[in-house]
């Protein structure tokens, strides 16, 4: 949901990818009170998460996974799609779509795929040194004031800074290994799961010290005492079996092992 400058009623923008997955997707434009279809744009490759400053700008960020390598063996590259909407004097659209790569980054900000390793950034796979590929971008949060937006990476583990107005993206960086986690046990450094279900058994029991990875598939934003705050949603999770990046070794996927 959207509002746009000058137009009555509220927007709805919905992502559509395309048929092929080695193609680009489209975002479709509706009027939230009528549902008539107002528009539509480009979008990147597997468009997924939508965003909006409330203020005619909208994004999509476009996932750009890989494809099944068993049948065809690319990785498509990770995007944000950002759109400006105005409704003076009727309904209008425009979107352009930036890859997270050298050319959208600020000046002298990217950086080589090992460098990104020790920010921990997770890249790996066939195209563990080609960043723009590798980086799978799953959702995305304006700040409250419209300058900016954080776009994060499920799988990579990781978040790249956007500014709106200058049309850039700021900064790259994964995120930090949370704390080691505290279960049922009163010491805090003590985790107490079953960690397997490949056992058969039911195997509740110390695996300290465990570190669980952030991985967030959603972001939401606010601002408290003039100060940035992102909230993020984080479903973890490999990256491997349907993606084809790793393959899979009978019921093990191979990242899982």
């Amino acid at each position: 949901m959207a509002h746009v400058p000058g137009y009555a009623n509220a927007i709805v923008a919905t992502a559509a990818p395309h048929k092929y997955e080695f193609a680009k997707g489209m975002l479709a434009f509706f009027d939230a009170q009528t549902l008539d279809f107002l528009s539509c744009g480009p979008a990147g490759n597997k468009p997924e998460g939508i965003a909006s400053d409330m203020n005619g700008k909208i994004s999509c960020i476009n996932e750009g996974s890989a494809m099944d390598m068993t049948e065809t063996p690319i990785d498509v590259e990770g995007s944000m799609t950002m759109c400006t909407a105005t409704g003076t004097p009727s309904f209008s659209v425009s979107c352009v779509t930036k890859d997270l790569a050298p050319a959208n980054f600020k000046d002298g900000k990217w950086k080589h795929a090992v460098e990104y390793r020790v920010d921990g950034v997770r890249l790996y796979g066939p195209n563990a040194n080609n960043v723009t590929y590798d980086l799978e971008p799953e959702g995305g949060a304006f700040t409250e004031d419209g300058l900016y937006q954080l776009v994060v990476m499920q799988d990579n583990d990781a978040y790249a800074m956007y500014d709106v107005v200058n049309d850039e993206f700021l900064f790259m960086g994964g995120f930090t290994q949370t704390p080691t986690m505290s279960g049922a046990s009163t010491t805090p450094s003590t985790t107490i799961l079953d960690g397997s279900d490949k056992d058969d058994k039911i195997n509740i029991h110390d695996v300290s010290p465990s570190k669980p990875l952030t991985m967030p598939d959603q972001v939401t934003s606010f601002t408290h005492d003039g100060e940035y705050y992102f909230i993020t949603s984080n479903e973890g999770g490999s990256r491997d079996g349907g993606d084809g990046l790793l393959g899979e070794s009978g019921e093990w996927e191979g990242e899982e092992i």
